[in-house]
Formats: C-alpha cells, structure tokens, sequence
C-alpha cells in the first residue's frame, strides 16, 4: 500500500508541475505565432500568395501585338466572362505567276507584221488578297466542342493580267493587253451551335448557317469551296466516325478575283 501511494503522489506531482511548466509555455508560443501572422510582410519580402482574377491570368496577357505569346486578341484569354473568347486573324496572300501559253495572235495583233496564227506567249499574273477574320465562341475547347461559334471574313483583292496579244484580256481588243481590276467581298460569314453530345468521349452534332467553308474529302479532289448553305455535322464512336449533310445555295464568283458574291447562281449542291 505505501509504495502504491508513493506513486501516485508521485504521478500527482508531475501532473502539477506539467499543467504549471509546459502548458503557459506553449499558449505563449502561440500567442507569439498569432501575433507574427497579424504582422504585415516586409517591404524587401514577397507574399507567400497573390489573388488574380480568374485561372486564365495566371500569367499575364502579352501585347496586343505579339502573336507568338498568350494574347487575348487570338483568343488565349475569356474577352466577356470566363468562356467567351474573341479571335482575331490577318491573312495578307500573294501569287506571281509568269506563264507561257500558245496564245492566238487573233485578226486584230498588238504588232504590226504578225502574219502567223500564234502570236507571243508570255503572260504575267499578279493576285493580291488581303483577308481579315473575326471568330467569337464560347466554351473552352481543350476537352469538348464549343457551345457556338460566330465567324465573319471580308477579303479585298486585286488582280493583274499582263499578255502580249490582244484578246485576251477581254474580247474587245481596245482594251488592250493588260488588266487591273479589284474586288472586295463577304467571303465568309456563318454562325454553329453545338446541338448535343452523344457520348461522355464528347461525340457530338453541330449545326451550321450562312457562307461557311467545306472540304467533303481529304486532299480537296471531290469538292472544296466556301459557300452559303446549312450543314449538320457530328462525329460518333469516340470520334472514329465524322459525318457531314451539306445543302448550298451557290453564290455567283466574281471572274477575275474568284470571290463570292451576292448573285445566286441558280445551282443547288445536296453532299452526305
């Protein structure tokens, strides 16, 4: 008995100098941590975090004019909300073509003398196009297709045909040998929604309306044109399959600049 109460007076003592000794020590230590957090940084020392406004500036947009760093203009970053996105593109194309064809002299010939059926054969062609597009969607499309997409592209050109025989420009032979016309047109303008997914692997169906691009195969041999017309398109079996029903309303193309116009040509193209 008397050793058993030994040591409980002895559990009892080091009870009492614990609560006395240790506990103060550590609500002094964290009275001392608190206050340190309440305490501002340093001027010289850096946050441990910094808000921003939202997951796409982690890193901060570059100029407007730089196209090979993240750029809101070419749609890296959300221009309205967190899923609206604005993409902006220049397109500035050049041909330079010089040829040579047999060439009718024809009965009236830019040279004196020239008595044999062809004439000179040498041409030069010279196209210019300068197109600017603007394409406005929404929904990030790293993982599935966007909810709908708005696109509009205007194209100026210029065109020049320089021969050595009369005719050939034109019919009229007063016009000369040369030609310089220009053009500028509503290429594309077109607006997509996406109707439903199929599948959790985001296979879809889509519908398109207005002047749009189409290439029904995969080197442009069967048909390849931008046109106005509605297209329903989709893709099923984790995208092994892609489908297309297309119906265009052909547009008249201006001769010399080969653009769209606003004249129907009265041709209608069924393609599934």
């Amino acid at each position: 008995m008397r050793l058993t109460q030994v040591l409980r007076v002895g559990y009892c003592v080091s009870t009492l100098i614990a609560l006395t000794w240790i506990q103060p020590a550590h609500a002094t230590d964290g009275d001392d941590a608190t206050s340190s957090k309440e305490q501002p940084p340093s001027p010289g020392k850096k946050p441990d975090f910094e808000p921003v406004p939202d997951r796409w500036r982690i890193q901060p947009p570059g100029h407007w004019y730089d196209p090979y760093n993240q750029n809101v203009l070419k749609g890296d970053y959300p221009v309205i909300g967190q899923d609206i996105f604005l993409k902006l593109t220049g397109i500035s194309r050049t041909d330079l073509e010089g040829r040579s064809a047999p060439t009718a002299s024809g009965a009236s010939a830019d040279r004196s003398g020239s008595f044999t059926f062809f004439g000179n054969d040498n041409a030069l062609i010279f196209d210019q196009k300068f197109a600017g597009k603007i394409e406005i969607q929404k929904g990030a499309t790293a993982f599935k297709p966007f909810d709908w997409q708005v696109v509009v592209e205007g194209v100026i050109d210029v065109n020049h045909l320089g021969v050595f025989e009369n005719g050939v420009v034109s019919p009229d032979v007063v016009d000369g040998t040369s030609r310089t016309t220009n053009d500028a047109a509503l290429q594309e303008a077109s607006a997509e929604v996406h109707l439903m997914d199929l599948s959790a692997n985001y296979d879809f169906i889509s519908a398109k309306l207005g002047r749009q691009p189409f290439n029904s195969d995969f080197r442009s041999l069967i048909f390849s044109d931008v046109n106005q017309g509605a297209r329903l398109f989709g893709s099923a079996n984790g995208n092994r399959y892609q489908y297309n029903l297309l119906y265009f309303n052909q547009a008249e193309k201006d001769t010399n600049s080969g653009l769209n116009t606003f004249n129907v040509r009265d041709q209608q193209i069924v393609i599934a």
